[in-house]
């Protein structure tokens, strides 16, 4: 009798620390930045192209500045430098007062950023770097310590919750929850 009841007392003590160091099933939301709203812009000087700074939840924050013929996109942590995440490179003219970026978010917590971008047939001329819009996509790219680099074409249905759950799933299969 006291070997089952030894027996079942382990059972029951391995039963718990199982289920204790289960990691726990994570919440997800969204916060958003609005690149009109959102951001603080400074010209450029000397010949040096002008910048933006866009706040985001926690210590990110999105940078948008310019090259020759495009505008780049990346996703920084405030106070580390170098600590960029590369969201998107697009044509000069794509205006993003009409965008924003979705920050994926577990248990309060950025992983993800999720944003609209033009697509781009190719170049009419040789001269052109880029070829007239043709649709539009959406960019799902990791922050630090996610490597996600997805996309969803924004004509399907539902492309924004595709987004979220493409996000979503990409953050269980890094944390195995």
């Amino acid at each position: 009798m006291k070997t089952i009841i030894a027996a079942t007392l382990t059972l029951m003590f391995a039963t718990t620390l199982i289920a204790q160091s289960k990691p726990a099933k994570p919440r997800f939301s969204s916060v958003y930045s609005n690149f009109t709203t959102d951001c603080k812009s400074w010209a450029g000087e000397g010949g040096t192209d002008g910048y933006s700074i866009c706040r985001g939840p926690g210590r990110y924050q999105i940078r948008n500045y310019f090259a020759a013929a495009a505008a780049i996109y990346n996703a920084e942590l405030r106070g580390d430098d170098g600590q960029g995440y590369p969201l998107t490179m697009v044509a000069l003219d794509f205006d993003d007062r009409k965008t924003k970026v979705e920050w994926r978010m577990a248990n309060g917590n950025p992983f993800a950023v999720i944003m609209r971008i033009p697509t781009y047939a190719a170049p009419t001329k040789d001269t052109d770097y880029w070829g007239p819009v043709n649709g539009a996509k959406l960019i799902i790219r990791g922050l630090k310590g996610f490597d996600i680099d997805e996309e969803v074409d924004a004509k399907l249905p539902d492309s924004n919750a595709r987004a979220r759950e493409i996000a979503d799933a990409a953050y269980r299969r890094i944390k195995g929850t």
